[in-house]
């Protein structure tokens, strides 16, 4: 059975406050939808300053991924293209590829700083 994820909400960003600076408000609406074939959701509980793989329990790849933690983590990412990325993520992350996907992804923690990640993985119905 297939799921849609969706990610939908606005973005912006404005002066605190009314001035003659001239500054410009910026901003959108969000509405990003991708049929998943299956998905997977894990917990996982960084006790070690060493980085962490995580399962992507079962899924080929996943072309949605996203990431929230209670502290900074450094989060890696390996495409389907065979390139990693490292990405501090403090506290919330969502990355969505339609065409590339992640075939893996570990976590490292900041030294000495127990914490705890929730990951969600989605990969794409063809």
């Amino acid at each position: 059975v297939a799921d849609t994820f969706l990610l939908s909400g606005t973005w912006s960003s404005a002066p605190t406050s009314t001035s003659a600076s001239g500054e410009v408000s910026f901003g959108s609406n969000v509405s990003e939808r991708m049929t998943l074939e299956d998905k997977f959701f894990t917990s996982v509980t960084l006790s070690s300053d060493s980085a962490t793989a995580v399962s992507l329990g079962g899924l080929a790849s996943a072309h949605v991924i996203v990431v929230k933690s209670d502290a900074k983590v450094k989060v890696r990412l390996t495409s389907a293209d065979g390139t990693t990325q490292a990405v501090a993520v403090d506290t919330f992350m969502v990355v969505m590829s339609a065409t590339v996907p992640y075939t893996a992804l570990d976590l490292t923690r900041v030294a000495g700083q127990e914490t705890r990640v929730q990951v969600f993985f989605g990969e794409q119905a063809s």
